[in-house]
């Protein structure tokens, strides 16, 4: 008996009738996506971190002496006593006396920084005054400089970015601002900006006190905080 192969025709699993619902819903899709695409004109280049500028700043002021002399005048003491009234001395500034005397120490020159540098000690007691040889000084005296580091706060507020949209999670233009313009103007030394202070040497037997009282059960309470209201 001879039997006849069957012909196996592959089942379509697909329709394809297209639904009635396909376009509609791409069409609601694509109004999606384009709400939610970010445009051209929503990219700005990521602001720049709100840093503080510290700038060294100096002025100087040329002291006069009589020939051969290492005693101030009495003009001369006005002159000097108007320029570093006028500078509102602060207690990072620094001060050098060029003496103008190339290729070695003068001990004219010497006696009549030490002159200016007493002088100086009149408003600032301690103070140091180191003589250096600039070549900038007049001929019959020597140059008072006078420097210090000037902290200048960033361009704030800056609202030159709006805030109101903001797709690219880019920084705020105005972030920063605070922080940066308090420390500018609260920092006693911006010298510290710009390099940390050398620690000097720590005294281990005193640091260990507090160790030793929190061991032996005689913690010393802090003192109490008064407040007064005017």
């Amino acid at each position: 008996m001879i039997r006849r192969s069957r012909t196996i025709r592959p089942r379509r699993i697909f329709n394809r009738r297209k639904s009635r619902w396909l376009h509609p819903i791409l069409a609601v899709a694509a109004v999606i996506m384009s709400g939610c695409a970010q445009g051209e004109a929503d990219y700005s280049a990521a602001q720049s971190v709100k840093d503080i500028q510290v700038r060294w700043v100096s002025l100087d002021h040329p002291v006069l002496f009589e020939a051969g002399a290492s005693v101030l005048s009495s003009s001369e003491r006005v002159r000097l006593d108007i320029f570093i009234a006028g500078l509102s001395l602060r207690d990072s500034d620094r001060f050098m006396v060029d003496t103008g005397s190339p290729g070695g120490a003068d001990p004219l020159a010497g006696a009549r920084a030490n002159a200016v540098e007493a002088r100086l000690r009149k408003y600032k007691p301690g103070v140091i005054a180191q003589a250096y040889s600039g070549g900038q000084a007049p001929g019959q005296g020597v140059r008072l400089v006078v420097g210090r580091y000037v902290a200048l706060p960033p361009n704030c507020p800056d609202w030159s970015r709006p805030s109101a949209s903001n797709p690219g999670n880019i920084r705020d233009s105005n972030f920063g601002c605070a922080s940066a313009t308090n420390l500018s103007l609260m920092i006693a030394d911006p010298a510290d900006l710009v390099r940390g202070r050398t620690l000097a040497p720590g005294d281990g037997q005193a640091l260990s006190l507090g160790i030793q009282r929190y061991r032996s059960g005689a913690v010393r309470d802090p003192g109490a905080i008064q407040t007064t209201e005017e």
